[in-house]
This record gives structure tokens, sequence and C-alpha cells, in this order.
């Protein structure tokens, strides 16, 4: 199938993080990692007692792979500052060899963050906070001495980064709460996009990949040319990512 998509797109699964149930979590990843998939995106709702923290855990299924790729689907801003973030982001790529991107989130349900203790925001503020986050995160992948930032939001006085990353980390950002200048996928950020993308159903419906004994398929997918709905139907969704077009989610049907 020929597709009109800019780059070759990239897939994998989305895991929901539960407690209760890392044993086939860990299965899973395995087998999308033997059947050759690239990504495995993790949801990041650290309010949600029955999620394990995101980190943790991508920390744990890293060390039981070699090849595939990780990213937080996607990290909760409010609680987990910029700075921090970017730290633990590049020192797991470097530990893991290269195999982590940042999927960035500027925040929802608020009543729950503001339960934890983060800040509530309002739309406009939390779009601001992601603009001034996504230049702190580089800031602090740079590897510079005495880095300083003054935002709204977030500040740097005087730090001395480190560890760089090991690769050029993605950041993928949100669709629903992004609009500077209507693209980060441009010059000042890096490789950053936000996923906003144009695909036909007719693209769509003729992807289909054989794992093992599980089969990755579109059924039951409605259009996905703007805004988009996903039904979940088994242990995770199928991904399909491309660096500047965004990200497509299709079923898992087991």
């Amino acid at each position: 199938m020929e597709s009109d998509l800019p780059r070759k797109l990239e897939f994998g699964i989305s895991i929901n993080p539960s407690w209760s149930e890392h044993e086939e979590m860990l299965a899973l990843v395995r087998l999308a990692e033997s059947g050759g998939l690239d990504l495995v995106g993790v949801q990041d709702h650290p309010y949600q007692w029955r999620f394990y923290d995101t980190w943790t855990l991508i920390s744990y299924l890293g060390g039981a792979t070699s090849s595939i790729r990780f990213f937080p689907d996607v990290a909760a801003l409010p609680l987990r500052p910029p700075a921090m973030l970017a730290k633990s982001v590049a020192s797991l790529d470097v530990l893991t060899g290269g195999r982590v991107e940042l999927g960035l989130g500027a925040g929802a349900f608020w009543e729950a963050i503001g339960a934890m203790g983060g800040e509530v925001r309002s739309r406009a503020e939390a779009v601001a906070a992601i603009e001034e986050a996504i230049d702190v995160i580089r800031l602090v992948w740079s590897g510079e001495r005495g880095v300083r930032y003054q935002g709204r939001h977030y500040r740097l006085s005087g730090l001395h980064t480190g560890p760089e990353p090991v690769h050029d980390i993605g950041i993928w950002v949100g669709n629903r709460i992004t609009n500077r200048s209507g693209s980060w996928n441009g010059s000042g950020n890096g490789n950053t996009s936000s996923p906003g993308f144009s695909v036909t159903q007719g693209q769509v419906c003729e992807l289909e990949v054989q794992i093992s004994n599980a089969k990755f398929s579109s059924t039951g997918l409605q259009s996905i040319t703007g805004d988009w709905t996903e039904t979940q139907t088994g242990p995770g969704s199928f991904i399909g990512r491309s660096p500047s077009t965004g990200t497509l989610k299709v079923n898992v049907q087991p």
C-alpha cells in the first residue's frame, strides 16, 4: 500500500499501567518487541490509585527489553516539573541506549491533579506552561553549565545540566492543548511535534500487522481526519506515529 504520509510510520502498543497486571504488561511488551514493533506508550495518570508510576514502570520494562522504545502517553506536566522530567528522560535514555522519547501533556483531570498537590491551571495557563516547559527541557538536555531561564511558570537559575541524552529525543505534544504559532515542529525546539494530522480512511483500512496470535487491525475505526476517537478492545492499542504528522491509534483485536 502506498501512503501519502511524508515519513515512515512507526508502530507500537499503548498500555494501561495497572498495578494488578504487571506480568501481562511485560509479556505484551516482549511480544511487541519480538514482533518488530517500534514503540510502547505508557499512560501517565499519577493520581490514579490503580496505576503504577509511569517512569518507574518504563524503567522496569526498559530493563527487560533490548530494542523497543518507550514514551509516556503523555507525561502530566502539572505533576512533573520540566527540569526534573528532562533529567529523568535523559537518564533513562542513556541507561537504555537511546530508547526513550517524551510525550508531553499540559494537563487534564484538574480536580485530581489538585488533589495530588499539582497546580490547577486554566487552558491559557496550561498552554503557556507547556511552551515554557519545552524550552526548559531542551535547555536541561543541552549539557551546558550555568543555564538560566526565566518564565512565568518555570525558571532555571544557573543550573549545571546533565546527563545529555544519547539520541535526539522527540517531544510529542498532546493535540488538544497546543497552539504555539500553529506548530512545534520547527526551529528552536528540535524534534518537537504536535499530533495534528490528516489521514484518509482508505489509507488506514488496509493497515494490518500480525504478531504471533495477536492480530492488530483497523477494524471498527471511524474517520481519523482531524480529531479522532478510539475504542480500546484489548490489553493495548495499536499506534502509528509519523514525526511530522502525529499519532494514529488503531484497535487491538485479540
